[in-house]
């Protein structure tokens, strides 16, 4: 995990009226998935877009120059990693808590729900390499 200087929060992460920090309960936007265009290639944009997954609380974010905190699942779906965010005992927590900061927990591309396409074939394997994840976190 690291912290991210490129990641902007922005109105569509905001929770509506007070949240009460302590119950987990009330924090029904830890659940929700949200997604956003990645470049199938970084190296050649005119190759289109795919949506990729991620999760997303503010919690403990305490305004404009705050930092953002993204940890990726690795190689496999990201279903069940929003948690990481709202337990008390995890280390995202942890740092996100005395940063003052958001998390962020975005799913590798080609697992999950962040596959660019339907079927993988060895011609679209191309674009899962170390370089073109990296270049998703940027």
């Amino acid at each position: 995990s690291f912290v991210s200087a490129r990641w902007k929060l922005d109105t569509d992460h905001s929770q509506p009226g007070v949240v009460d920090t302590n119950s987990v309960a009330d924090s029904v936007n830890l659940n929700k998935s949200y997604y956003f265009d990645q470049l199938l290639d970084h190296n050649d944009s005119s190759l289109g877009t795919f949506k990729q997954r991620y999760f997303f609380s503010d919690e403990f974010w305490t305004g404009q120059g705050a930092p953002i905190v993204i940890i990726t699942p690795g190689e496999q779906s990201a279903d069940g990693f929003q948690a990481v965010l709202n337990k008390t005992t995890t280390l995202m927590t942890a740092v996100t808590r005395s940063l003052g900061g958001a998390g962020v927990v975005i799913e590798h591309r080609y697992w999950g729900e962040s596959s660019p396409y339907m079927n993988l074939t060895t011609a679209n394997l191309r674009y899962l390499t170390v370089d073109q994840a990296m270049e998703d976190l940027k």
